[in-house]
C-alpha cells in the first residue's frame, strides 16, 4: 500500500441517543500539539503513573482515569485530536465514562502498531524523561514544535484544523 493510500483505523464511540463519534490513533503531529500545549500535564501524568505496568489494553484504564482526574484538559484535547473534529471544549462536555472509553480506544489505536501499550508507553516515558533531564534537548523540542506550528500556520492550517 502506498503512503498516500494509508487510512488510519478508527473506532466508533457511542454516546447514547443515537449520538456517536469516531476516533483514530494519535499521529506524531497530534503528539507535538499535546506536548506544546500540555507538557507540564504530560510530565505530571507520567510521574504519577511511572510505576504502573501497562502491557495490555485492559490495563490501560487506571492510567486513563489518572489522566482524566489529574489532567482533564489534556484528556479532552486528546479526544478532540483523535476525533479530528471539534475541540477540547466539545470533548469536555462528554460524560466521564465516555471520555474514559474514548481514551482507552485512542490508546489502543495509537499503540497497537508499535508492539502494544507497554512498549509504546515505555518509549514515550523514556522520551519525556530524556527531554526533561536535558535542557538542550528540551529547547530543541520546543523549537521544533514552534517551527512545525509556524509551518502549519503559513500553510493555512489553524490549530483547530489540527484537532
Amino acid at each position: 500500500m502506498p503512503l498516500a493510500g494509508y487510512k488510519p483505523e478508527s473506532k466508533t464511540i457511542s454516546v447514547g441517543a443515537g449520538n456517536s463519534f469516531d476516533v483514530k490513533g494519535l499521529s506524531l503531529m497530534d503528539l507535538a500539539t499535546l506536548i506544546r500545549v500540555h507538557m507540564p500535564d504530560m510530565e505530571a501524568v507520567f510521574d504519577l503513573v511511572s510505576g504502573v505496568e501497562v502491557q495490555a489494553i485492559d490495563e490501560l484504564q487506571p492510567v486513563v482515569i489518572a489522566i482524566v482526574s489529574q489532567a482533564p484538559g489534556l484528556a479532552a484535547n486528546v479526544i478532540a485530536l483523535a476525533a479530528g473534529e471539534g475541540d477540547a471544549s466539545d470533548a469536555e462536555k462528554l460524560p466521564a465514562p465516555i471520555q474514559v472509553q474514548a481514551l482507552v480506544e485512542i490508546g489502543h489505536l495509537t499503540f497497537a502498531e508499535v508492539g502494544g501499550v507497554g512498549k509504546a508507553w515505555e518509549m514515550v516515558a523514556d522520551l519525556l524523561k530524556t527531554t526533561k533531564k536535558n535542557p538542550v534537548l528540551t529547547g530543541n523540542v520546543k523549537e521544533a514544535v514552534r517551527r512545525a506550528a509556524k509551518a502549519r500556520s503559513s500553510a493555512g492550517i489553524t490549530a483547530s484544523a489540527a484537532m
